[in-house]
């Protein structure tokens, strides 16, 4: 598909014109979406029923081992997923993980996420720079999905994804997950456990905490790590170098440091991963909160893909899975 390379998109130039239009228009208009199912939507083209190549050469297994070697994991929610990245090219922007609802009542009560559009058409605003963990709200990304179903009539509950923890900046000058508790991130030189100085490749490993999504665990859970090259599409944040570019391309305040955002990075990468189950815990709040969506009557969802090479792995209280290559 033209503009499409399986684990990636260059969106529009319309869409990559602000911090907004990004997170608003994804990959419309950009490739071939005909004929695709919802899976090949979130996924950007992959091969049903294939997995993502567990091949890296390249990217040598140092200490800390990052990779896992599973493919057939279960997670519970309330577990600490461990993310792990390598990075080999430098493009900014912002990263994070979310969710491909099973079915409608799982959008129930969230809020729509920053730069996203709620029922009512109103644009949610972008979390301020300094409470970008604080204010953070699981919440939902609309108009995700822009693949034609292959035959198969989308609900608009279908081409959402639920955003599972806040945006971070992939750059070795991020300043708030790597000082947060919570996520703990930590960044790694490509050989070994040593702080990175190539700012265009190194490791980096976080974790967060599974919300409590009321998870079908009769069938597999679509998670995916998505990379916003060029914004930070949690605050909007505008680089002290790009002044020039507030209030109408970044709105946000000026971000922690330059390198969080850089203009004209068009890619939107993705990697997906199909989680055998989630099994859902009782003892956990739910993440319905405010009654800002309506869930559509139908809750059948579509079948999903075979795992790729997972994003993410539990470390403790899961079978470890596939991180993903970048």
């Amino acid at each position: 598909m033209t503009n499409l390379q399986g684990v990636r998109c260059v969106a529009n130039s319309a869409h990559q014109a602000t911090s907004e239009k990004k997170i608003q228009g994804w990959c419309a208009d950009t490739g071939d979406w005909v004929n695709k199912t919802r899976d090949q939507g979130f996924c950007f083209g992959t091969t049903k029923g294939t997995h993502t190549s567990d091949s890296h050469q390249g990217l040598p297994e140092s200490t800390p081992a990052l990779w896992g070697n599973d493919k057939d994991c279960t997670w519970r929610a309330g577990d600490d997923i461990r993310v792990s990245v390598h990075v080999t090219q430098q493009h900014k922007g912002s990263h994070f993980i979310d969710f491909v609802p099973q079915n409608a009542q799982q959008l129930v009560g969230l809020p729509p996420c920053p730069g996203s559009k709620g029922p009512d058409g109103r644009v949610e605003p972008f979390t301020a720079v300094d409470k970008r963990i604080s204010d953070f709200k699981v919440c939902y990304q609309d108009n995700v999905n822009v693949a034609d179903g292959a035959g198969e009539q989308l609900a608009d509950w279908q081409r959402k994804t639920i955003r599972l923890h806040p945006a971070f900046a992939i750059s070795l000058h991020e300043q708030d997950a790597t000082q947060s508790d919570e996520f703990q991130m930590k960044m790694y030189d490509v050989n070994s456990a040593a702080a990175p100085t190539n700012p265009g490749t190194y490791r980096i490993e976080y974790k967060f905490k599974l919300p409590n999504l009321q998870f079908d665990a009769d069938q597999p859970a679509l998670f995916r790590w998505v990379w916003m090259c060029g914004y930070d599409v949690q605050c909007g944040c505008t680089p002290s170098t790009g002044s020039w570019m507030h209030p109408n391309v970044t709105p946000g305040d000026q971000c922690p440091h330059a390198d969080y955002v850089a203009y004209g990075m068009g890619e939107i990468f993705i990697n997906c991963a199909d989680v055998t189950r989630v099994l859902p815990n009782g003892d956990m709040p739910t993440t319905q909160a405010p009654e800002t969506t309506q869930a559509p009557e139908t809750t059948q969802a579509p079948e999903t893909t075979q795992a790729p090479e997972t994003t993410t792995q539990t470390p403790e209280t899961a079978p470890p899975c596939h991180p993903l290559l970048v």
